[in-house]
């Protein structure tokens, strides 16, 4: 991400977040990342629920953007495209970033195996390459640990 602000790119995320009025639960909406700041490891980001130029530290907005399997959506001109493949690295193989999303699920069970998002971010890349039987298993998985409700509308 660090890479992409860096270069005047804002990136997208979604993020999962627990809504404290009124005992809402859990819920998921987006952030755009619009900078960091390195000496309290947290990014600069446009939150539509608490307002502009928030700091969000780095451990943080992990853990809500795991639910998501940390999927992000970059934004730029298409005079700039030249400029991303390197800000990518091996991520802008679309193969080798399922792979290493893969890789990151199945450390998050091995670390805490009743994680239902890790299990949720394992079966849907688990899809991506169309082994459905693994796939289904992780997200019963998921269902059974206990996602949250809104996670499944």
């Amino acid at each position: 991400m660090r890479r992409f602000l860096a270069a005047g790119l804002p990136v997208i995320i979604e993020e999962g977040y627990t809504i404290q009025e009124g005992g809402g639960g859990w819920a998921a909406h987006y952030l755009l990342l619009t900078g960091y700041y390195d000496p309290q490891r947290a990014l600069i980001v446009q939150d539509t629920d608490k307002g502009p130029d928030q700091l969000l530290s780095y451990e943080t907005l992990d853990e809500g953007w795991q639910a998501f399997s940390r999927v992000y959506l970059y934004l730029y001109r298409p005079e700039d495209q030249a400029m991303i493949v390197p800000l990518l690295g091996v991520d802008g193989d679309v193969d080798i970033n399922r792979q290493r999303a893969l890789e990151t699920a199945r450390s998050e069970i091995e670390a805490e195996p009743q994680d239902a998002f890790a299990w949720g971010n394992l079966g849907t890349n688990l899809v991506y390459f169309e082994r459905y039987g693994e796939a289904a298993l992780a997200f019963d998985a998921a269902q059974a640990i206990g996602l949250p409700w809104r996670f499944t509308r």
